[in-house]
């Protein structure tokens, strides 16, 4: 395993996720644009092995260069620390992650990361002044559809916490 540095982020930052304080995991996780490729980083310390599995009319309208096998994820942090690299993807790429168990089951899920966040910057500024007049929209529990994929969306808000929010497929 080689040292544990992200391209592009600081260390302070690096180090405030894995403690649990930073305000915006999605400035960590998900996909994110490296040069021209696409990394996909994900945090998962109860797992063995990450796999990104393309689905197909991503592999068609991307690279010529990706293959039909899944992109083994390099766990970059013994705490569970992935990053996968896809060559030449852009942002909207449509995947999904195959978790390898420490008992060598197997199971494919969504990256809940993988949208960005729901709630933007102009909602966060109107909610701080007290002028956001449709908030119950954006806190809570939502059913969301997006990209064909069906979940929950989930925000809550803590005084004098971030706001922290969550998307993703629950069983």
């Amino acid at each position: 395993m080689k040292p544990f540095e992200i391209t592009g982020l600081p260390p302070d930052e690096l180090n405030s996720f894995l403690s649990g304080t930073h305000a915006d995991p999605f400035h960590i996780l998900g996909p994110h644009r490296l040069g021209d490729d696409l990394v996909i980083r994900v945090f998962r310390p109860d797992v063995k092995k990450i796999d990104v599995v393309l689905d197909r009319q991503s592999r068609d309208r991307a690279s010529q260069s990706l293959s039909q096998s899944p992109i083994e994820a390099e766990k970059i942090h013994r705490d569970g620390f992935f990053c996968a690299t896809v060559p030449k993807a852009t942002r909207d790429l449509a995947y999904q992650l195959r978790l390898t168990n420490w008992d060598g089951s197997e199971r494919v899920m969504g990256d809940p990361y993988r949208y960005g966040p729901i709630m933007g910057e102009v909602d966060l500024h109107l909610f701080g002044e007290g002028q956001h007049w449709k908030i119950y929209d954006k806190f809570g529990a939502h059913l969301r559809n997006i990209d064909n994929e069906t979940g929950v969306y989930f925000a809550v808000w803590g005084a004098k916490r971030a706001a922290r929010q969550r998307s993703g497929r629950f069983q």
